[in-house]
């Protein structure tokens, strides 16, 4: 029985090339780690899990797994499963940036509640999205696609609102370096329903390699080069050895 699909030589290369870059970004985000006291190595744990996943869902795609054809489409189901894994620790490497840890049992408890509703709603938006790709007739996309934006929303309203609030009020010298990280990552994230919608999964407007490409460029950049930079802004603003 084949588990493997034949895709492209040119969408084949996208792939290779992610794989590539979520490597490289494991290699450089490796060498962050005795730049960090051994109590806040979770920075590079968190960004080197995300990496390393991203890294085995490239190699899988670019071998023709985690592939699969529904209908007349190619659906990259290996994508979900990357994203649906990784973007949890995304939101966390960004949530530690500003928010410290709470000694108080009742703050504790209120951060707590606060950073799983992100992380749920964030894994309700990745779930729904690919309910959405999975999906057949259009009304179906269509209802599973505004499911996903409805939880895109509430995680940004979770992260600009109540997560904002909470390091103003509790290390707001951390906020400006807090709203610089997200905004990195929400120029990218704002991404991947536009190319959703224009590609395969979508209206078909643009190439499988096209799609490949942007999904690669972009993947690289969300994963890699944040954990990469927002390692390097926690190194410059604490010094050569962590410590928040």
């Amino acid at each position: 029985m084949e588990n493997t699909m034949t895709l492209d030589s040119n969408t084949t290369f996208w792939l290779w090339l992610g794989f590539i870059g979520m490597t490289i970004g494991t290699i450089v985000i490796l060498t962050f780690w005795k730049k960090f006291k051994p109590e806040h190595r979770y920075h590079v744990i968190l960004a080197l899990m995300v990496t390393t996943i991203a890294a085995a869902a490239y190699y899988s795609m670019a071998n023709g797994q985690g592939v699969i054809e529904i209908g007349d489409k190619t659906v990259f189901f290996a994508r979900y499963i990357d994203w649906i894994l990784t973007t949890p620790f995304l939101l966390l490497s960004l949530i530690y940036v500003g928010l410290p840890a709470a000694s108080d049992p009742e703050k504790k408890r209120q951060q707590s509640w606060l950073i799983g509703s992100v992380i749920f709603a964030d894994i309700a938006m990745i779930a729904t999205g690919a309910i959405a790709n999975f999906s057949v007739t259009t009304q179906d996309k269509t209802v599973w696609f505004l499911a996903s934006m409805a939880w895109f929303v509430v995680v940004l309203g979770l992260l600009f609102g109540q997560i904002r609030t909470q390091i103003k009020q509790d290390n707001p010298k951390n906020e400006k370096a807090y709203i610089s990280m997200l905004s990195f990552l929400l120029v990218l994230w704002v991404i991947y329903p536009v190319l959703w919608l224009l590609g395969e999964s979508g209206y078909s407007t643009i190439s499988p390699t096209s799609e490949a490409a942007v999904y690669a460029v972009v993947d690289v950049t969300a994963k890699a080069v944040f954990g990469t930079v927002l390692l390097a802004s926690l190194v410059k603003r604490k010094g050569a050895k962590v410590q928040i």
